[in-house]
């Protein structure tokens, strides 16, 4: 099926898909590789507040030494505003969703919320967590008791950022972080909880939350035969059509292009995933003691491309038959492109 349809136009330029290929919702690499990435970080940080009671308290009381010195009054300020910002921020995001009929989001981001919630009692339970610290604010605010939010909320929010961020840009995803290092900040001035057990609760609701987007998957965030088509013309290769060979399976899409101009291309479009789905592979090996002397990827997805294009030129010109590099092209987010002669 072609990627692209031709305008009705008088100039008759070619209007290329803006979907991207594939289905909808699946299971990404990089979600796997931090569901691992987190939930070692969450063991970890749970042996060490577990076993470590001394460490932990330590570093909990000077914390909160230093905190102490605020006013009570300035800490009282900041914990309403973040109280108000708590009640009201996930009231406005349910609103915002059902007005946009955003049914499986609501599901998923509920699901999150009670999938941290359910863990860190979990987590409580088994390690027999300390509570509020001994110059923690007390009585109740305006709003809501001086206990409020609590970490049980906290991991519930960490889980919810996470599942979030695939729906979001790169300014909101930071803007969430922020959001949640706000929270965790104005709790360890409140005394609610000490900085270990902040920390395990942001690490276990980011782990529930990568859990949630493993299991039922994350929106598609593949390069859209548009985006592809916009940077070959941003690298001097105008595109007039593009057929798709390959969405799934595989570190690569693959495509057929025809130029405006010269013969037809052959396309490997490498996904922000393909460098997760990499370092998943090896990890793989690794674990199985299969690849243990493999070399992991390089965090620089356009120069793993880019070395595979400037391989294929020093092979070419020593005598040996492969394709033609004609371009590699990065997309805006993070994509690249590598563009080659088409070779049956």
């Amino acid at each position: 099926m072609s990627a692209v349809t031709v305008a009705a136009q008088a100039d008759d330029f070619p209007v290329f898909d803006v979907s991207p290929p594939g289905e909808r919702y699946f299971r990404h690499p990089g979600d796997v590789v931090r569901l691992v990435v987190w939930g070692v970080g969450t063991i970890v940080l749970a042996v060490l507040v577990g076993t470590g009671t001394a460490t932990s308290q330590g570093v909990s009381d000077d914390v909160a030494s230093v905190f102490g010195q605020v006013a009570d009054s300035a800490r009282e300020l900041l914990l309403v505003l973040v109280q108000a910002a708590a009640l009201g921020g996930p009231l406005v995001i349910v609103v915002a969703l059902v007005a946009r009929w955003r049914w499986r989001r609501i599901g998923l981001l509920v699901l999150a919320a009670l999938a941290g919630a359910l863990l860190w009692l979990g987590l409580d339970l088994l390690l027999d967590l300390p509570g509020r610290l001994p110059d923690a604010l007390d009585g109740d605010t305006w709003i809501a008791t001086t206990r409020f939010p609590t970490l049980p909320y906290l991991t519930g929010a960490a889980a919810v950022t996470t599942v979030g961020k695939p729906w979001l840009s790169r300014s909101w995803r930071r803007t969430g972080d922020l959001v949640l290092t706000v929270l965790a900040l104005v709790m360890a001035i409140a005394g609610i909880a000490g900085v270990p057990e902040l920390a395990l609760a942001v690490a276990a609701g980011a782990a529930a939350g990568a859990a949630v987007l493993v299991v039922f998957g994350a929106p598609n965030r593949r390069p859209t035969p548009a985006a592809v088509a916009a940077a070959l013309a941003a690298a001097g290769l105008p595109i007039r059509d593009l057929d798709l060979r390959r969405a799934e399976g595989g570190r690569t899409q693959l495509y057929e292009a025809v130029p405006v101009d010269g013969d037809p291309l052959f396309l490997k479009v490498y996904s922000r995933d393909s460098r997760d789905a990499d370092l998943v592979y090896r990890a793989f090996r690794t674990a199985l003691l299969r690849g243990t002397a493999d070399r992991w990827p390089s965090t620089n997805l356009r120069q793993q491309v880019a070395y595979e294009g400037f391989l294929m030129m020093l092979a070419r010109r020593g005598g040996v038959r492969c394709p033609r590099v004609a371009a590699v092209a990065p997309l805006g987010d993070g994509s690249v492109v590598l563009a080659m002669e088409e070779d049956d």
